[in-house]
């Protein structure tokens, strides 16, 4: 299954695993996908069509991870 869309990769799973289970006709169907595609709503949406799904848990990030000076922190910026 193969198709562009417009919207974020995190809201992409469900639409192309659909697609892809259709296409090779199956009752059932597992998912392998990146980290980029986690999203509760997407693999609740997968789970509900009998697509059972493997994704790898996003890393967390850390607001000072790589020794960022306090006052470049995203929370101080303002837009105007």
């Amino acid at each position: 299954a193969t198709h562009t869309i417009n919207r974020n990769d995190k809201n992409a799973l469900s639409a192309i695993a659909l697609e892809a289970k259709e296409n090779l006709n199956l009752e059932t169907f597992t998912a392998l996908v990146d980290k980029g595609y986690h999203n509760g709503r997407e693999i609740a949406t997968c789970k509900q069509n009998n697509i059972t799904t493997i994704v790898a848990q996003p890393d967390q990030g850390k607001s000072n991870e790589n020794g960022t000076q306090p006052e470049y922190f995203v929370t101080k910026f303002i837009y105007n």
